[in-house]
């Protein structure tokens, strides 16, 4: 009944090692040439994809020149601990056993989005970044959909107004790639490669978020934000706004992804470092606490590996580059007010939809268990919300509160309230792609998939429709075991054993219930 995973997965996944030093190059590659002696900035590295971006320029374009890697730092932290902190993640194995002077390329420059002046970045710092940058990828935002209006108004927009106009006085930018997200279009019904045009400007929604007090933007946020699917998303579409004013005149391309999980290939098949928006919701299946979701089973499901955004952003800003320049800001020509836009949305021709997504994860869940089960893991997918209210009260609050007076009886603790609390809020925060199918254009970034030499395509892979969902999702809910839970394969026999011992109890569960509820009967 229960598998592995084959060993050479086990063995990448285990050490870290970097697949893409092992994949073979088919002749040269055009845009690693193009990144030859290129020096690069990236905000937000961080991040979970600035993470795969940084790894995957430094493996797959071996000449690049600097990267500058734009970060907080507080005042317990330096260079050296902010170095230690990344490179210890399993992704950087590759380099450190085998590149390790790769990592002499990068260097971490001390600024901070929520600071007006600059990004608080120091003069000599800046003017480095004025003089020796050529490629930017602006990965920083905050994606979480329940930051306040204030908070993602900061980050968001008034962070990326005054990096763009930083950006204007670089001598040598050649590319500024945009992370954006595929639904700011929401509000009107399709998701097309253009740049959004919100009711209000980015201009205006700064004033509002610097000029009110935080109680005064909270209790305007649902006026405000209207029909946009939440604060993070209304304010990713004010940023596009702010690019197309300030930032028409610049090479700058936008790219966006839809819902991000963790990595196909590169640089480890399955790596991830949060359980945001999708891979939360699979990971409350996994650990058996998420028994009813309400989900459309036959609609797409736009969820997007992490490594092939990375891929994308590199292949647009090698393209942008191509076709659109700033020489020492010589060129302010009207010609050049047109944004790229690259959507990465689900295949059209080979899509997977959420009722074969949550098949696999079931599937691929129970073929690796894991020792932190809390209850076998079953779920009922179903588009019926009454239903759906019904079997969130017998199946998840009832049992909660009756675990949480048993823990708190015997032991002082009461968790199990909180744990569903949580899965009815991650369920509710993607309601919007659960429930709806949304018609999107990718027309663009199949162009520019298209320029790709064949070298560039294996090197660079973004072409959604060849994904192997099947074995994307093994190497997928192992990456949730090892390193979210932080649970390595040498636990899989007790994980079995956990599994199993979790089955027996919902079946004692489900006759004890049965004989009470025969027993009600006969009374």
């Amino acid at each position: 009944m229960f598998s592995i995973v084959s060993l050479e997965m086990e063995v990448l996944l285990e050490r870290g090692e970097n697949v893409a030093v092992r994949r073979p190059v088919l002749g040269e590659s055009t845009i690693a040439e193009f990144y030859s002696g290129i020096n690069v900035l990236i905000t937000g590295a961080t991040g979970f994809l600035g993470k795969i971006l940084l790894v995957k320029l430094l493996t797959s374009c071996p000449n690049i020149g600097k990267i500058f890697l734009l970060v907080r730092m507080n005042s317990y932290s330096n260079v050296e601990t902010k170095m230690e902190d990344l490179v210890d993640s399993p992704i950087f194995a590759g380099l450190r056993d085998g590149r390790p002077e790769a990592l002499n390329k990068v260097e971490f420059i001390r600024g901070d989005c929520l600071v007006a002046d600059n990004w608080g970045i120091g003069d000599e710092d800046l003017q480095k970044i004025v003089d020796e940058v050529d490629v930017i990828f602006n990965c920083a935002s905050s994606s979480l959909f329940d930051i306040s209006l204030k908070q993602s108004g900061e980050i968001n927009v008034r962070a990326l107004s005054d990096f763009l106009e930083i950006s204007k006085r670089m001598k040598h930018l050649k590319a500024f790639v945009h992370v954006s997200n595929a639904y700011v279009n929401c509000n009107a019904g399709t998701l097309s490669e253009s740049l959004a045009k919100p009711f209000i400007s980015g201009r205006a929604l700064i004033e509002f978020v610097q000029t009110m007090d935080t109680a005064h933007v909270s209790n305007s946020t649902p006026i405000v934000v209207g029909k946009w699917l939440n604060n993070y998303i209304f304010t990713k579409s004010i940023a596009e706004d702010i690019i197309r004013k300030d930032g028409k005149l610049l090479p700058i391309a936008v790219v966006r992804p839809a819902m991000l999980i963790s990595s196909a290939k590169e640089p480890v098949p399955g790596w991830l470092d949060n359980v945001n928006g999708v891979t939360g919701l699979i990971m409350t299946i996994y650990l058996g606490l998420n028994k009813s979701l309400l989900v459309q089973k036959n609609v797409r499901a736009d969820v997007i590996p992490a490594d092939y955004a990375a891929n994308a952003l590199i292949a647009a800003a090698w393209d942008i580059a191509k076709t659109k320049t700033l020489n020492e800001n010589s060129e302010y020509l009207e010609t050049n007010e047109y944004v790229p836009v690259y959507n990465l949305v689900g295949s059209k021709e080979h899509p997977i939809t959420w009722g074969r997504l949550f098949k696999l994860a079931s599937k691929h869940g129970k073929l690796l268990p894991t020792i932190y089960t809390i209850s076998y893991p079953w779920c009922i997918f179903h588009g019926n919300k009454r239903l759906h209210s019904i079997l969130v009260a017998v199946l998840h609050y009832i049992p909660a509160y009756l675990f949480d007076l048993f823990g708190f009886y015997f032991y002082g603790k009461a968790r199990y309230l909180g744990y569903y609390n949580k899965v009815d809020m991650l369920s509710r925060s993607l309601k919007f792609v659960l429930m709806k199918g949304w018609e999107s254009s990718g027309e663009a970034t199949k162009g520019l998939w298209n320029k790709l030499s064949a070298t560039d395509k294996a090197l660079f892979d973004f072409d959604m429709d060849s994904v192997d969902w099947d074995s994307y999702f093994q190497s997928y809910i192992a990456g949730i075991r090892m390193y979210v839970l932080k649970d390595t394969m040498d636990t899989l026999p007790e994980g079995v054993q956990a599994l199993k011992s979790s089955f027996l109890w919902m079946l004692a569960t489900f006759g004890v219930a049965l004989l009470f509820l025969f027993h009600l009967l006969i009374l």
